[in-house]
């Protein structure tokens, strides 16, 4: 599949495959909120131009999960390098240290282990796909769903 459309405006990045906005994609991961309790969709073109001044803006699509530009800008940085699972992954006041190391994932739990759960991260093509899961979740039954889904996203 391949992209068949990408505009870009200051606030935001519109991704659509078939005239399907890359947001549906995010609600489906996501859907009742049970199993996947947040899901963002990363652009990984770190070449695209940026007015001075102005951090570009590499969140095509989230739900359940409000990412600060320097928060993804680090998720993609060092998912892109291979290096995330050396430093903590800070998603709001939520921090997960990964725990493994996958071809093309990143899987960790949460730090607080009075909440738990944990996240999921994962390369394709030209996104990173960014999911949390509830502690009472299965981190395989997790990383099942996403893996998954992460095989459906436009590339």
């Amino acid at each position: 599949a391949t992209f068949t459309s990408l505009t870009h405006d200051s606030s935001s990045i519109l991704i659509t495959m078939s005239n399907i906005p890359i947001e549906k994609y995010t609600s489906s991961l996501v859907g009742d909120g049970n199993t996947i309790t947040a899901a963002a969709i990363l652009s990984n073109n770190l070449t695209t131009a940026v007015t001075p001044g102005r951090q570009r803006n590499i969140i095509c699509s989230q739900k359940g999960m409000s990412l600060k530009t320097t928060e993804s800008t680090h998720i993609l940085e060092q998912t892109t390098k291979n290096t995330i699972h050396l430093d903590y992954v800070q998603i709001g006041s939520v921090q997960y240290i990964i725990t493994s190391v996958q071809e093309r994932s990143f899987y960790g739990r949460n730090t607080d282990t009075k909440t738990g759960g944990g996240i999921i991260i994962v390369k394709t093509a030209k996104s990173v796909l960014v999911a949390t899961y509830p502690q009472q979740v299965l981190p395989s039954e997790a990383v099942s769903i996403v893996e998954s889904f992460a095989d459906t996203i436009p590339q």
